[in-house]
């Protein structure tokens, strides 16, 4: 089981999963079981990954393998791709990538960008 099967199966349980400077918070404690707090402690860091980054998805313009120049994937084969080449618009795209490893500075207009909101505008 991961994060995001735990947060589910913690959510059917009508537990809230936050969190705030101090770490997690999972609650209300009386429907906490044995086994909750359990599996909790095991996935607490994943977990915690989880409630403050919700959207795990990523942008080509943000990794490191991407060469923006020649429109290439140089992970391409652990990002799951058949071949190096990667449309423009699809760089520019929200995906899942198990490739991905972020660029010391990310660049593009998609730079600022979150999942939840959206490019940003100036």
């Amino acid at each position: 089981m991961g994060a995001r099967d735990l947060h589910h199966r913690l959510q059917a349980a009508g537990l809230h999963v936050e969190a705030d400077a101090a770490g997690l918070i999972v609650g209300p404690a009386a429907l906490l079981s044995d086994e909750h707090r359990a599996d909790i402690r095991e996935h607490r860091a994943e977990l915690l990954r989880l409630v403050l980054d919700p959207d795990p998805r990523v942008r080509c313009l943000n990794c490191r393998h991407h060469r923006p120049l020649a429109f290439r994937c140089a992970n391409h084969r652990r990002a799951g791709l058949m071949g190096q080449d990667i449309a423009p618009d699809l760089a520019a795209l929200l995906q899942s990538c198990p490739g991905h490893a972020p660029r010391a500075a990310p660049c593009g207009p998609w730079a600022r960008t979150s999942a939840a909101t959206g490019p940003t505008t100036r």
